[in-house]
């Protein structure tokens, strides 16, 4: 590989997003990437390594509660030798996590911890207890021994901040690349094609979930009572049947299921508007998707990539209903 520094990187799961930023980085250094699972439970999508050329492997692991156990990975690590370790930050990986800070440290070797890290509420005393008693000490020493950090913006910078971590430590850069290309298509024929001739449309793409703000812009939407605007629910989860309850008897507010590649690149190429009223979210890529399409885009502080609005958009507080209707309406 010539005078490439040889590089190990540790991931929680395939993520069909992170897939291009992986090749992409193994043009630059020699990449051997360590996937702890290959897709999360509550993943909806089908990701797979075909057509990349980067190396990898996906670790065997066992679940023990809210943590990824990857067994084989210590044993993986003594035999291999990095120049450069870097570390996703999921707190799923606390375990794995801490057996790659180590062995790296052994070898005398710098660590970069690769952080999305926000301030999140937990929502019960089990998950408190792992936080206080597990979670918080490992984070804790990795966090004041580690060598450097990228933060996927300036509200995982403050984060780590917050937790010790020297601000000159912190190198802030937007680690995304969207899966959807933009589409060069006239919009209404498209429309039209979809069966939304002349209205204006309002997209949300994302699960479905509480702290997506979906019950939230929902009502908010209720409240326009504007007869050539549709809302597109893009998406599936845990939430579908209850937020099919709240919009039973609507017309205007239209639910595809989730999407994904050229279908989810049709939704965003008609969208007028895309919105997501998120309570939290470390960074929120469907805010990158619909910038590539010239979308307004209204969102809340409670998604990391609000910072991107700028003058493109409203940021609005999560769970504030009527800011939500004065955005759209605005």
């Amino acid at each position: 590989m010539g005078d490439k520094p040889r590089v190990f990187l540790l991931h929680s799961e395939m993520s069909p997003y992170r897939l291009p930023l992986f090749e992409e980085l193994a043009q630059k250094v020699d990449l051997e990437v360590y996937f702890c699972q290959a897709k999360s439970k509550k993943r909806l999508w089908n990701a797979s390594i075909e057509g990349y050329s980067f190396k990898s492997k996906v670790l065997k692991f066992i679940n023990v509660g809210p943590l990824i156990i990857n067994y084989s990975l210590p044993f993986e690590l003594l035999f291999r030798r990095y120049q450069i370790y870097i570390i996703d930050d999921d707190p799923r990986l606390t375990f794995s996590k801490l057996v790659v800070f180590l062995i790296a440290k052994m070898f005398r070797r710098p660590v970069i911890i690769w952080s999305g890290a926000v301030e999140e509420g937990y929502y019960n005393k089990i998950e408190d207890l792992i936080n206080r008693y597990l979670f918080a000490p490992i984070r804790h020493l990795v966090y004041h021994h580690a060598d450097a950090f990228i933060a996927y913006g300036h509200k995982t910078a403050d984060f780590l901040a917050k937790h010790g971590v020297p601000r000159e430590k912190i190198y802030i850069g937007t680690q995304a690349v969207p899966q959807v290309s933009q589409i060069r298509i006239n919009k209404e024929e498209l429309k039209g094609k979809l069966g939304f001739s002349g209205k204006k449309i309002i997209l949300f793409v994302g699960y479905f979930t509480k702290r997506k703000g979906i019950f939230e812009l929902i009502e908010a939407f209720k409240q326009l009572n504007h007869d050539d605007t549709i809302l597109i629910m893009a998406g599936a989860g845990k939430e579908e049947r209850r937020l099919k309850s709240l919009a039973a008897g609507r017309t205007d507010i239209y639910f595809p299921g989730y999407v994904t590649g050229e279908t989810k690149a049709n939704y965003y190429a008609i969208a007028d508007i895309f919105v997501l009223p998120t309570f939290v979210d470390p960074w929120g890529l469907v805010i990158n998707e619909a910038m590539m399409f010239g979308l307004p885009i209204i969102t809340t502080t409670g998604a990391g990539a609000s910072e991107l609005i700028k003058g493109n958009g409203i940021v609005t507080e999560p769970g504030d209903v009527e800011a939500l209707r004065s955005a759209m309406e605005y």
